[in-house]
């Protein structure tokens, strides 16, 4: 595998965690290991950092561990030894004097989380689409009818606006659309129909002892 970069954050957060006793990052390991499977388990393994030891840059540790397995992932026919040697020497440019054999164990131990590994992969997999909604909302109005000389109001409709704000890898969008009664109620009914459809899927996956990975996909 070639050389690749690393942000100096992500390498301060490895270094750092490499400074610390082998106890210490057992216990870190451990913590992290029994963290739930969430589509974003960023903010998880941030504060169970914090928990461990306040004094380090938690946030670019945890930072750090996304950009490894994420890299994992980028390499997926990359030897993990490759990977890893390829890391090592990554945060060995931002810190020369760093303990190579202890960046080492660093990172083969970041790695060997499966659970943060499998929730990358779903969090991954939840946007892997053209664009992905993150919110949405209907804007309900009552719009005057006037008369020819616009003199007086002779009668109103009711009009609706949908919004959904989406994001596409050029960035965040936002999509308009009106919509009436009728459409309000064709939407609801789908909504419920796919409601259903995911309550079948969750059984049918509960009895086939498979797990459903579920919950926001909100970053920081």
């Amino acid at each position: 595998m070639g050389e690749f970069s690393m942000p100096e954050r992500h390498a301060n957060g490895l270094a750092a965690l490499s400074a610390w006793d082998e106890e210490k990052r057992k216990q870190l390991y451990r913590a992290l290991a029994e963290l739930p499977v969430t589509l974003c388990p960023w903010p998880s393994v941030q504060a169970t950092i914090d928990e461990v030891d306040t004094s380090i840059d938690a946030q670019g540790l945890a930072a750090a561990i996304r950009g490894l397995n994420s890299a994992r992932l980028n390499h997926i026919d990359v030897a993990e030894s490759a990977l890893v040697s390829a890391s090592v020497r990554a945060v060995l440019k931002h810190h020369a004097d760093a303990n190579k054999e202890e960046l080492v164990s660093v990172v083969v131990n970041l790695l060997a989380l499966s659970n943060v590994r499998l929730a990358t992969k779903a969090g991954r997999l939840a946007v892997d689409s053209a664009a992905h909604v993150h919110d949405a909302s209907i804007f309900t109005d009552l719009r005057p009818i006037f008369n020819e000389d616009g003199s007086t109001i002779d009668a109103a409709i009711i009009n609706c606006t949908l919004k959904l704000d989406y994001a596409t890898q050029e960035g965040s969008r936002e999509f308009y659309v009106t919509v009436d009664e009728d459409d309000l109620t064709q939407i609801e009914s789908a909504i419920a129909r796919a409601r259903r459809k995911i309550s079948a899927l969750r059984l049918q996956a509960s009895q086939q002892g498979l797990t459903i990975i579920s919950g926001d996909f909100t970053d920081e």
